[in-house]
């Protein structure tokens, strides 16, 4: 017999509840004790705003209202993604993006369009919270998010912050955050774009945007189309004399359309909608030493939807969120490809209704503050669960920040009001410090984080416990950039980071099997303690039409067992799929209309078992890609680019068993025209 995938368990095995975005309304008297210190904190805040007096207020009116995620991060050093990597990667999905943009672990079942997961600072992938304008999409049900549901040409903006506090984002932090974000382009009058792509083992992907409008409105439209056989030649070292083989059942099916509508009232007022829906089909094939025929196939669909209201004056702002978002999962296996009947028929579908108010007060140009709170209900319909369960969470959330000459603090709290158990009071406390005209930037953070148990690791039968207690740790970091200035016009030159990092996090929840029965059942299973250094170099240079750039980043981590209920053999061993060291880098050269970019990726050895067994570890490896282009036309509008993947046909593994493609091959082109304003 040969042996079936895996992902299906996977699928099932890994789950995570979401984070709430809502404002909630709590009676007075479920407020425990502890809950008066937030409220206590916030007041005395308010109390010194207020004593400060309204003639003393020296500041310029607010043109842009940051998102609380985004204007409490002083202490955080940011990966931003810009234009140029986007533009050049515009047919990927997230965790390719991300692969060759980052040195945060990826974790891919085979191919284009396979589950693809993200491990930060060693961390688990339901340790990362992934967000679409400021909303979390990981999946309720399955855990982490799918990064392959995740289209490059869908964000505007992408962030990655690593160690990202709970106090800001909510459950599941641990790793760091991974933000996406649409921005709204008040300066266009119209513009359509259109993208074309061919490319080895059967890939096309087709695509569009349409936005037009005015001062006061403006709406853009966004669609994709990518087919793909995925059927490349693979080694299997499983199999006796190592056999080339041609990889079956691995077709892709990956389509969705995303919609933006915003207006622009008077009086600093703005209303945002936006609509998001997809669907993914893609058939899993059989691992490495199997023999016989796949016939799995997972389905995804998504809907996501939002609705936004901001008001801004010279001295404050306020933000009143809501979104809607669905996620439906369908896991499918026969014994023949003729069989009329499944042999498994898994499908969960989720609901989830977010609700979020932020108001934030620019007290003078030293004090800011923020006061919001949220709410949300969740729910999710599968006969895997005994009963649909419905949760409800609510949350209180405050930060103050200071902003000195050379200093800057900030402080974020956070109290959540959850039927399950209380993680407690929630913090995060960071020093920006800058010297040197801001040549170099120190940065230093301490918070605690949490994790709520997933609705599977909750509600699965068999083997689901509601009596779960919450993953819970701190974690600290501290870090420096020093900056090279152009000494004409003051631009950066080049940027170097260096930072260390250490993190703890208890009541680790692992699915373990019970003796003798062939259940598998999630328990708090040990304690993990992750810590490291991470380095990141960004250089730039021009001389008339010749431009060059570099981006490298190595990360070095050490995430091993502290604790564990009953197994002392894995005390001090790494985690499982995690490198001791990764590295990644980028050079890109542009000539006149003319650019090539050159992507590494090094990944270290990786255990695949929990004792660290040699026998079983995967190989180290380093994968480039290569990206050249050009630009045609009269205002350079029309973009013709060759991309090689795997350039030189490496042979590796991300997760045991699923061979990644060899060298690919693709053409892409380009196409938009468009019409821009000045705005007043």
């Amino acid at each position: 017999m040969g042996r079936k995938s895996r992902i299906g368990i996977s699928q099932k095995t890994c789950h995570k509840l979401n984070k709430c975005s809502g404002l909630s309304i709590i009676p007075f008297q479920l407020i425990k004790p502890e809950k008066y210190l937030l409220i206590f904190v916030l007041g005395l805040l308010m109390s010194q705003a207020k004593a400060n007096g309204p003639d003393t207020l020296q500041i310029a009116a607010v043109k842009i209202v940051k998102s609380r995620t985004s204007y409490f991060t002083d202490d955080k050093n940011i990966i931003m993604l810009d234009s140029l990597t986007l533009a050049g990667n515009f047919t990927l999905d997230l965790g390719e993006l991300l692969s060759f943009n980052s040195s945060v672990g990826i974790v891919n079942y085979g191919s284009t369009g396979s589950v693809s997961s993200v491990s930060i600072r060693g961390a688990g992938s339901n340790h990362t919270l992934v967000t679409w304008n400021g909303f979390p999409v990981n999946s309720l049900t399955t855990g982490g998010a799918d990064l392959s549901l995740l289209p490059v040409d869908f964000a505007d903006q992408v962030s990655l912050i690593h160690g990202a506090s709970a106090s800001l984002y909510g459950s599941g932090t641990f790793g760091g955050s991974i933000n996406l974000v649409n921005k709204v382009k008040w300066s266009e009058q119209y513009g359509m774009n259109f993208s074309a792509e061919a490319g080895s083992f059967g890939n096309q992907r087709l695509g569009v945007k349409i936005n037009l409008g005015n001062e006061r409105i403006q709406y853009a439209i966004n669609g994709f189309f990518n087919k793909a056989r995925n059927d490349f030649r693979y080694t299997d070292t499983e199999k006796s004399g190592n056999p080339s083989l041609r990889l079956e059942h691995n077709r892709l099916l990956n389509y969705g359309v995303m919609q933006n509508l915003s207006f622009g009232f008077p009086a600093n007022n703005q209303l945002d909608l936006s609509v998001w829906n997809q669907v993914k089909e893609k058939e899993i094939p059989e691992i490495m030493g199997s023999y016989g025929r796949s016939n799995q196939v997972q389905e995804d669909s998504t809907f996501k939807s939002f609705i936004r209201w901001t008001k801004r004056t010279a001295r404050s702002s306020l933000a009143i969120r809501t979104a809607y978002l669905m996620d439906y999962l369908k896991y499918t296996d026969k014994e023949n490809a003729t069989d009329e009947y499944y042999t498994i028929d898994s499908r969960i579908k989720s609901h989830r209704i977010l609700n979020d108010v932020n108001f934030r007060i620019y007290v003078n140009d030293i004090v800011s503050f923020d006061l919001g709170g949220c709410y949300s209900y969740l729910t999710a319909n599968t006969n895997n669960y005994l009963t649909d369960p419905v949760e409800q969470t609510g949350d209180i959330f405050g930060g103050v920040k200071l902003n000195l000459q050379r200093l800057t603090s900030v402080l974020t709290l956070r109290t959540t009001f959850t039927p399950y158990k209380n993680p407690g009071l929630l913090y995060s406390f960071g020093l920006k410090y800058s010297a040197g005209n801001e040549r170099l930037l120190i940065r230093a953070n301490l918070s605690n984080k949490f994790r709520i148990p997933s609705f599977n690791e909750k509600y699965w039968q068999p083997g689901g416990d509601p009596e779960l207690l919450p993953e819970k740790g701190w974690g600290s970091d501290i870090g420096m950039v020093w900056r090279i200035l152009s000494p004409v016009g003051g631009s950066n030159v080049a940027s170097l980071y260096a930072g260390v990092y250490s993190s703890v996090i208890r009541n680790w929840i692992q699915w373990v099997p019970v003796e003798g029965s062939g259940i598998w059942h999630p328990v708090n299973y040990k304690k993990v303690w992750t810590r490291g250094a991470e380095l990141t170099l960004k250089s730039t240079l021009s001389a008339g039409v010749f431009d060059i750039s570099v981006d490298a980043g190595y990360s070095f981590i050490l995430s091993t067992n502290s604790e564990t209920n009953d197994d002392t053999e894995i005390i001090g061993k790494q985690l499982r799929y995690v490198p001791v060291h990764s590295a990644n880098g980028s050079i890109r050269l542009q000539y006149s209309r003319y650019y090539l970019l050159l992507y590494d990726r090094f990944t270290g050895k990786r255990y695949t078992t929990v004792n660290n067994d040699p026998d079983e570890q995967l190989d180290r490896y380093n994968i480039v890609n290569v990206i050249s282009g050009m630009h045609f036309g009269k205002e350079r509008n029309i973009k013709l680019q060759v991309r090689i993947a795997n350039l030189f046909n490496s042979q590796y593994q991300l997760i045991r068993s699923y061979p990644m493609p060899g060298r690919a091959y693709y053409l892409s082109l380009n196409a938009g025209f468009g019409k821009s304003r000045e705005r007043n």
